[in-house]
């Protein structure tokens, strides 16, 4: 570190929020490649449970709500009535998806809340799930998101948490603190209602439940698929050795609006945000019948467990449709970004839905 010091004058960030490390499944990785140490590359996540031969997965949606499409770790996702930015959605894990203690204390910092203990745990409510007892959470706080690149303030997060017979299924529910409040009773009614069938035809309202989100693409010869991620649709490798990602995800609504994703984005990358004029000013290209917006920012990359990748390159798309907004990300150490730039613009052309 000291040799890597300098006498000119150093940029300076300012830091607007309170930033936490939890070391829970971040421990450092000495001797491995830089995509690994980078955390481009994370191995591949626990399996997803699968139904029965001839079973699906059935609900009766709560009034007001909307089915959004599935993803490869959302089993079933909705659009919560009253406000776009509330949602819920469905994830069944293989195994035990680490734990419930684990998975309720990730949701207490995803809410800016401290761990809660084992006795804590077990004098937690229950409430029925897919056939079990599962653990009932009710947090209010600060969402700071997956990735704790969000701050809304007044918000609340109702979820259901089970582990048994070798899977773990978890409901989560966020949204404002009023609304959340108000769609409780719905959110138990959905989690009861929810079952395994055994269809004689195929469903009229669950075509998202079972075909996934529909989105297709053409991708570069020279990208390897890599394992599937929570909230993503698809993962490629980007890179002579993988250095860098390159993700396809999809939101419901406008998934928070396009100049505020962009602006995340810069933040990400420890640039400047952009005014109103400069967002106006970026290249449009093409995409799924609209012009999606392009965006390239270079920097310092925080990742989503605050890694710092220096002289990294973003290469962004932002894509507004009427029922859900379509977000491509390609991170990689500058000069790999570069060289895939071309790629990455014919990627995202090619996507379809």
């Amino acid at each position: 570190m000291l040799a890597a010091c300098d006498d000119g004058e150093a940029p300076r960030r300012t830091i607007t929020r309170e930033r936490r490390w939890l070391p829970v499944g971040r421990a450092v990785l000495p001797g491995v490649p830089s995509a690994q140490r980078f955390r481009f590359e994370r191995g591949a996540p626990a399996a997803t449970a699968t139904a029965a031969p001839g079973e699906e997965l059935a609900w009766d949606t709560p009034p007001g709500w909307r089915e959004l499409p599935t993803s490869s770790l959302r089993s079933a996702n909705f659009l919560v009535a009253g406000d776009e930015r509330a949602e819920c959605y469905l994830t069944i894990l293989g195994g035990d998806g680490g734990g419930l203690l684990a998975n309720v204390n990730r949701w207490r910092s995803q809410m800016s809340l401290p761990p809660i203990d084992a006795a804590e745990l077990d004098d937690a409510p229950r409430a029925p799930l897919l056939g079990s007892e599962a653990v009932l959470v009710d947090f209010e706080g600060t969402f700071g998101g997956m990735g704790g690149d969000l701050s809304e303030d007044g918000w609340r997060l109702v979820g259901l948490l089970s582990v048994d017979g070798g899977s773990a299924r978890f409901l989560k529910m966020t949204g404002p603190t009023e609304l959340v409040g108000a769609e409780r009773d719905a959110f138990l009614e959905l989690a009861a209602s929810m079952r395994m069938d055994v269809p004689a035809h195929p469903p009229a309202g669950h075509a998202g439940a079972t075909h996934g989100s529909g989105i297709a693409w053409e991708a570069p010869a020279s990208w390897q698929r890599g394992p599937d991620r929570p909230m993503r649709e698809v993962t490629f490798r980007v890179g002579p050795e993988g250095e860098g990602e390159c993700y396809v995800a999809l939101l419901g609504g406008t998934g928070g609006g396009a100049f505020a994703n962009v602006n995340r984005w810069c933040d990400q990358m420890g640039a400047p945000t952009l005014s109103p004029a400069e967002f106006e000013a970026l290249e449009r290209i093409p995409v799924l019948g609209t012009q999606g917006i392009v965006v390239e920012v270079a920097g310092t990359y925080t990742g989503m467990g605050d890694e710092l990748v220096s002289d990294a390159r973003l290469l962004g798309l932002v894509c507004e449709l009427p029922d859900r907004a379509v977000f491509v990300k390609l991170i990689a150490p500058g000069d790999v970004a570069a060289a895939a730039r071309e790629d990455f613009l014919s990627f995202c052309r090619s996507l379809e839905l």
